[in-house]
């Protein structure tokens, strides 16, 4: 196998193979899940029962306008999921906010704002998730409701 990843074969490469590339691949920090394939391409790890959800919500927020890195290919192997998406070239908000000015981080914080407001004015059919209608809280799903939550110790 090559030791650079070729975008254009992205679609023929084996699973196992696009694997590899990712765990070679340098993370884009020490505790990321998200692994820098090529200058265009990056992986992200995923969960597996979230999968649907996230490739739902990345078309909603992409309907609504909101700028969304595309996904190439989504690898499932061994149990894990991995997006292969587009990668988009800067510095991350994490690491960029301290360095603003208040007057970009009053802009920045508005546009996150009408982001946030596009994203709730989505009407959805389920209560849960977009896409499985589940609930996933790390708080309801913390509690062994199997003698109800008034007898835990």
């Amino acid at each position: 196998m090559s030791s650079t990843f070729m975008d254009n074969l992205i679609g023929s490469y084996k699973d196992a193979d696009i694997v590899r590339y990712i765990t070679d691949s340098p993370r884009l920090s020490s505790c990321s899940s998200v692994s820098l394939l090529s200058a265009n391409l990056v992986s992200k790890e995923c969960q597996p029962g979230l999968i649907e959800d996230t490739l739902q919500a990345m078309e909603v927020a992409r309907q609504l306008g909101i700028r969304v890195p595309s996904v190439k290919r989504v690898v499932y192997f061994e149990g894990m999921v991995y997006l292969i998406m587009e990668r988009v070239d800067g510095v991350s908000l994490e690491k960029a906010w301290n360095k603003l000015g208040w007057i970009k981080s009053l802009r920045l914080a508005l546009e996150l704002r009408g982001y946030i407001r596009s994203l709730r004015s989505m009407i959805s059919s389920t209560a849960g998730s977009l896409k499985t209608g589940e609930c996933h809280s790390g708080s309801m799903t913390s509690i062994d409701y199997h003698y109800g939550p008034a007898q835990q110790t």
